[in-house]
Formats: C-alpha cells, structure tokens, sequence
C-alpha cells in the first residue's frame, strides 16, 4: 500500500511524502539510498533516487528517508515555498564547471 501526502510545513516550507507497507530498508540501505547506480530492483538502473535528490536539493529543500526492515519506508520531501528562504544555502553537490568557448 502506498499513500502519498502533502501540505505545509513549518517555517515556510512544503512538504510531500510517500510511505509504503513494503519490504523497508535496513540502515546500510538507507544511507546508500540516493548513491547513484545502485537499486535493489530487477531492471532498474538506481538513478532514480538520485536524480530526486538532486532536483530537491537544486530547489533548496532536503529529502529525509525513514525505513524499517518488514515495516515499509517513509519518504518525505521538504521545500521553501518562498524563494529567498532558500537563497545562502550551500550546495551539497559540486556545481557543473561552465566550459570556455
């Protein structure tokens, strides 16, 4: 069962999450979660968690994961609803180097 939310959070934020009744994760699974090119599913390519992390984190806000072995996972998105909220915040991925013309 899936069951998906949203609504406002605190301090000028949004908040979406996701949580399962699935298999969950064990803790090792859940720091490796958003490492790229890693997936626990037949035919997948473990880009993405990734890639969600990366779009969050480029809009200022911050994924949290919550599993539990046999208990399912809770995934909960969190982003500034005002623009300036987010600005000063340091990038936890390096920024594209720009190529000389």
């Amino acid at each position: 069962r899936l069951t998906i939310g949203a609504g406002p959070g605190d301090r000028q934020t949004a908040v979406l999450s996701f949580e399962d009744t699935g298999r969950g994760m064990s803790e090792g699974d859940v720091r490796e979660f958003f490492r790229p090119f890693r997936s626990s599913f037949d035919g997948g390519t473990g880009l993405g968690a990734a890639i969600v992390y990366r779009i969050v984190e480029g809009h200022h806000g911050r994924v949290q994961v919550e599993s539990e072995p046999g208990r399912g996972t809770r995934i909960t998105i969190i982003v500034p609803t005002d623009l300036e909220a987010g600005e000063g915040r340091e990038e936890t991925w390096p920024r594209p180097t720009e190529r000389a013309s």
